[in-house]
């Protein structure tokens, strides 16, 4: 019976020394795991920590060239509008020439 409870003990111990074991290794896997976010946390941290001065300027920048854009737009249109009118001119003027060219027949008068 001594003996019985004796070997139950060892087993209880065995059992619980390998989970002390087991628990011991997930500690020090959970160790390097977080030692590993942490080393990640401060790289990115040193890394975006200028990003939101990077994105404003960007933003300036982008506003900046869609006036300019815009600015550009309305001189284009105008251009437009020149080379549109100067065209109609020498259309006006080719037929202007056309018909100064044409030889004259002289009207007959009865």
């Amino acid at each position: 019976m001594v003996i019985t409870v004796v070997v139950i003990n060892l087993l209880i111990s065995c059992f619980c020394f390998y989970a002390a074991w087991q628990i011991w290794k997930l500690r020090r896997t959970l160790a390097q795991v977080a030692n590993a976010l942490t080393a990640s946390e401060r790289s990115t941290h040193s890394v975006l920590y200028g990003a939101p001065t990077g994105i404003l300027q960007g933003q300036r920048g982008v506003n900046q060239l869609r006036q300019q854009y815009q600015k550009l737009e309305l001189q284009l249109q105008k251009v437009q509008q020149v080379l549109g009118l100067i065209s109609l001119g020498q259309g006006v003027w080719r037929q202007q020439v056309r018909r100064s060219q044409r030889p004259r027949i002289p009207k007959k008068r009865f």
